[in-house]
């Protein structure tokens, strides 16, 4: 039994127990499938993430451990980020008569979104100047900037919205950011 998996020319000769030998050489071309599932993610939960593998023909996807639930049998996995996965695709390629297949794996790390917790406030219409950090319950992370969507000058030095300066609330409302 002769185990060869390298593409190359090989040569085999056989001899018996009087001396007498015969040869021959065999040509064996290794068919390679370059299956590539791309580099691990880091997202945000909830976010959209897309997965493209590249090297074969066809492909499957499914979630490491779970092999008989394939999710997409499409080069691209769209997926909603909840928790941290492990994603295994197999590619198949046929090449010179033969179909070939291969497995390749990426890990998708999904970081929680942020708690943000707003206290109700209220304020007298005349004051200007609205410290936005106020509304910040405990637990919230401190030390973000805000922003308005509609007007960056309603907000000065990350935190004090003008408040008369923006007017009273309009429809969709005033929309402010968060960042921290």
């Amino acid at each position: 039994t002769i185990y060869i998996n390298t593409q190359n020319n090989y040569w085999a000769k056989v001899t018996d127990s009087l001396g007498c030998y015969n040869s021959d050489t065999l040509t064996l071309n290794v068919n390679q499938v370059p299956v590539n599932a791309g580099p691990n993610i880091i997202d945000c939960q909830k976010d959209t993430v897309r997965i493209t593998a590249t090297g074969a023909d066809s492909y499957a996807w499914w979630e490491s451990g779970l092999s008989n639930t394939v999710l997409s049998n499409q080069a691209l996995l769209t997926h909603i980020a909840q928790t941290d996965k492990i994603f295994v695709v197999r590619g198949i390629k046929t090449e010179g008569g033969k179909t070939c297949e291969n497995q390749d794996t990426m890990s998708l790390s999904v970081n929680p979104l942020p708690q943000i917790l707003l206290q109700t406030q209220e304020i007298c219409e005349d004051l200007d100047n609205y410290n936005l950090n106020l509304m910040l319950a405990s637990g919230t992370p401190q030390g973000g900037v805000w922003s308005s969507s509609r007007n960056s000058n309603w907000v000065l030095a990350g935190a004090l919205f003008k408040t008369l300066t923006a007017g009273p609330n309009t429809t969709p409302g005033h929309i402010l950011t968060y960042v921290y």
